[in-house]
């Protein structure tokens, strides 16, 4: 009624709600009380009404609870005449059987404000059912309601099922939940924290485990301890320290580091890949290596040196990070061109700290979703590498506002050299993320 009293607009509080249960033992007018608390009248009363509880009659007293039971004549309803009891009235057996039984109760207190017993003075020895406001009680009510209005999907089955349509197909393609979203945001009624929710309910056909990462909880594993006691040969001056040191000295370097690992088949497979991860855009390249040795990797490099002339290798290459890996050894002739001059720098993690690439770690999870881990890869060609990566860098991603790798790509490299390196851009709708890409 009243906005301009202080706390009228918020809800009751546990406090108020103990306040309440006091000031209607003391039987005061909710007048009284919402003066007292600093609340409307009506405030008050509705929320006695909404959250009282009801006790049950003393039974074991043979008392007659309807409310004609003054003026009513009638005999023998229960039993007909087997009763022995003269007047129904007098008993309580006809309260379940007699068609004119009406319940009675304290008109006075009950139907009128303060709709409770608490205040009542006779309530000691009536043996009617009683209602009682509690504070308890109420709040358990209040925050049961509280939650209980914010379950459900709050969408219609039509905009559920064009939901479905959309997202369910695509899923099973192995598409992230984010590209689908990406590329049919207009299509789309809801934010995509909310489709995350419906797929994780089951509203939808597609279900959590079609979520990649979700069916994903493994343990985290230990730090080991070991230490790199020994300094590799090929280490030396190409240490995480010294990749500091350089990119002080050589600033406008630091957004163009490229990482550089390999992904293994399973056992018993020759077959491996070697890739490229872009810090700036995500792009990731891969390359199929006949043997995981260093001179199959030293051929990948004259090979992409030798495809995009030693200018653009340097312009796309001029850092490259990688790990410890016995196939990364030869750092010597990685960074020289074929003329003898330098075509890029090699620097290598610390000792079992993969995560300092964690980009090119964290993109290989796409390769995973393509060519799961114990997969032979002996079975697998270039053509079919290029195809996998043409799909994992046409993935939107959130941390590129909704673009994808080769859109960004496309910022510092032409689409020629995108094309050279067997890369093409693939629409939204067809993107596969699934092993049934490669058959």
């Amino acid at each position: 009624m009243s906005k301009s009293i202080p706390g009228n607009n918020k809800h009751l509080t546990l406090s108020d709600r103990i306040l309440l249960e006091k000031c209607l033992n003391e039987d005061m007018s909710f007048k009284e009380i919402a003066r007292y608390m600093d609340k409307d009248p009506t405030t008050v009363s509705r929320e006695v009404k909404r959250r009282y509880t009801v006790t049950k009659s003393a039974n074991y007293r043979v008392i007659n609870h309807c409310d004609l039971k003054q003026s009513c004549q009638e005999k023998g309803i229960c039993s007909g005449n087997e009763c022995n009891i003269k007047r129904c009235k007098n008993c309580n057996r006809c309260n379940s059987c007699c068609p004119k039984f009406v319940p009675d109760s304290c008109y006075k207190r009950l139907h009128r404000a303060p709709y409770v017993c608490n205040g009542c003075t006779r309530k000691v020895g009536c043996h009617q059912a009683k209602r009682y406001y509690r504070a308890v009680d109420a709040e358990k009510s209040y925050r049961s309601t509280l939650t209980d209005c914010r379950k459900g999907i709050n969408l219609t089955l039509d905009e559920l099922n064009k939901i479905d349509e959309i997202v369910s197909p695509s899923l099973k393609k192995g598409q992230p939940l984010y590209h689908i979203y990406e590329n049919n945001i207009e299509d789309i009624p809801c934010t995509i924290r909310t489709l995350y929710n419906l797929v994780n309910q089951g509203a939808i056909s597609s279900g959590r485990m079609d979520l990649r990462r979700a069916v994903r909880c493994k343990p985290r594993k230990k730090k080991s301890d070991k230490e790199d006691k020994i300094m590799r040969k090929h280490r030396i001056g190409r240490t995480k320290e010294d990749l500091s040191v350089y990119l002080t000295e050589n600033i406008e370097l630091a957004p163009r580091i490229v990482q550089m690992d390999t992904v293994v088949g399973g056992r018993g497979s020759t077959h491996s890949l070697l890739t490229f991860y872009f810090v700036r855009g995500n792009l990731q390249l891969a390359f199929l290596l006949e043997e995981h040795t260093s001179q199959a990797v030293c051929e990948v490099f004259d090979y992409l040196e030798l495809l995009l002339t030693p200018e653009i290798f340097r312009e796309l290459f001029p850092i490259i990070v990688t790990d410890n890996g016995t196939e990364f050894s030869d750092s010597d002739y990685l960074e020289r061109a074929a003329d003898g001059s330098k075509r890029t720098r090699i620097f290598y993690c610390d000792p079992y700290s993969s995560w300092q690439k964690g980009g090119c770690e964290k993109n290989h999870e796409f390769i995973r979703y393509v060519i799961p881990k114990g997969t032979s890869m002996d079975n697998i060609y270039q053509k079919h590498v290029n195809k996998m990566m043409s799909h994992i860098n046409s993935t939107c991603r959130e941390s590129l506002g909704g673009k994808c790798p080769y859109d960004i790509a496309l910022t510092y490299m032409c689409a020629e050299t995108l094309k050279s390196l067997g890369i093409k851009k693939i629409p939204p709708s067809e993107v596969n993320l699934t092993p049934s890409l490669l058959k």
